[in-house]
């Protein structure tokens, strides 16, 4: 293995027996696997990359996809099924919440423990001790057990060890999701900091963002086996295209008013849309989406329609109604259609889902409500994560002054 490579993944797969019964699972401990009725799963299956000295790879797939099972292989917790691994240098993992700590055990005897482990000397662990104490920041928790942490203070004692004992490879795997926002800024600025020092580092996220900004490659597991590897921009926008296939919230429909139904809603761009109902757009595109409902009978009070634009997790980024842009929709009986058009399309790279409403002119009574109408999907427009952060584009202008 060359000098410079500190990880070899060669071909590995990496395949789990699971037993009827705990007395099949002791018959094939005893026969050295030969007897004992169990099914297989295959976690991994010719995973080959290899990761070099100072470079960082992110890791992204679904639940399941493999990604723990990986890094565990890489750690050595686990040995694989087939293929070969070389690992090079000291290796500082921060894998399950709480791996690695004894719960009976108090913080402070625990981060010697760890200390221990990686093979630093009590004296050296102890001239860290301050950094890792003060980097924590959970106060006289230092001196209680373990068992007594909550699940953020256990993560801040075991992210403040990993980055103290002098790493060659850190390896970080999805355990910064449950720390607190300001505690996460201060992790993601510290792995900042050993990247660029020359520590190679392995994360695993769901966080797209985080990757993108962290790792300069990444690799995008699908039911354990290698879907992509490449630029962490690009494997990234791979996975989240695929993810938004399978993102698209539940549509609901509330038909509140027997004589008003939405009929459908359509997404249309001067560029050919695959999909009309869950289109994909690059950013910066025009698009309009067009409106139709029936109405059973003349509506005397008239009748207005909403439009309300969300992120999937539910945040409302925009929302218009008709009769804000004077526009008089048709409220006699029939089939009617109405568009609204975004041009310019001031929306940043991300999933969106476009919601219906609609009220007579007073807004005195709702008629229907569709929940999730479309799904939308906003294809990014820059080779840097950071050009384009959020879910909207101002119209903005840099003043320079010397």
């Amino acid at each position: 293995m060359s000098s410079d490579i500190v990880v070899s993944v060669r071909n590995v797969g990496k395949i789990y027996r699971a037993y009827d019964h705990p007395l099949q699972a002791l018959l094939a401990r005893a026969t050295g696997g030969r007897r004992g009725r169990h099914k297989e799963f295959r976690a991994l299956n010719d995973i080959s990359f290899e990761l070099r000295r100072g470079e960082s790879i992110g890791i992204v797939g679904r639940n399941g996809s493999g990604k723990s099972t990986l890094l565990q292989l890489i750690c050595g917790i686990r040995q694989p099924t087939s293929g070969g691994l070389a690992v090079t240098g000291r290796i500082s993992a921060l894998l399950e919440l709480g791996s690695g700590f004894h719960p009976d055990f108090t913080g402070r005897e625990n981060v010697f423990m760890q200390g221990a482990i990686v093979g630093l000397t009590r004296d050296e662990m102890a001239d860290r001790f301050d950094r890792i104490a003060a980097f924590a920041d959970i106060g006289e928790y230092l001196d209680q057990p373990i068992k007594t942490y909550s699940t953020g203070m256990a993560v801040r004692l075991a992210f403040a060890v990993a980055i103290s004992v002098d790493p060659e490879i850190l390896v970080i795997d999805e355990a910064l999701a449950v720390g607190d926002t300001a505690f996460q800024v201060k992790c993601i600025a510290r792995m900042q900091e050993l990247v660029q020092s020359g520590v190679t580092m392995l994360f695993v996220s769901h966080n797209a963002y985080q990757i993108q900004r962290m790792c300069n490659r990444a690799i995008h597991l699908v039911a354990g086996e290698m879907r992509m590897e490449g630029r962490a921009f690009d494997v990234v926008a791979q996975y989240e295209s695929e993810l938004s296939r399978d993102m698209r919230p539940t549509q609901k429909i509330q038909l509140l008013n027997d004589q008003f139904r939405f009929v459908a809603a359509v997404c249309s761009s001067p560029d050919e849309l695959s999909e009309p109902g869950a289109p994909v757009l690059r950013q910066g595109q025009e698009f309009s989406v067009t409106i139709s409902y029936s109405i059973a009978e003349h509506l005397p009070h008239g009748v207005q329609i909403g439009v309300l634009l969300k992120s999937v997790d539910g945040a409302r980024i925009f929302g218009a109604m008709s009769d804000l842009a004077a526009a008089h929709l048709p409220a006699d009986a029939g089939n009617h259609r109405a568009t609204i058009r975004f041009a310019p399309n001031l929306l940043l790279a991300g999933n969106y889902t476009i919601s219906l409403s609609a009220f007579d002119g007073d807004y005195a009574e709702q008629f229907a409500y569709w929940d999730h109408a479309l799904t939308l999907r906003i294809e990014s427009a820059y080779a840097n994560p950071l050009h384009g952060v959020g879910s909207v584009a101002l119209p903005h202008e840099w003043t320079i002054e010397s």
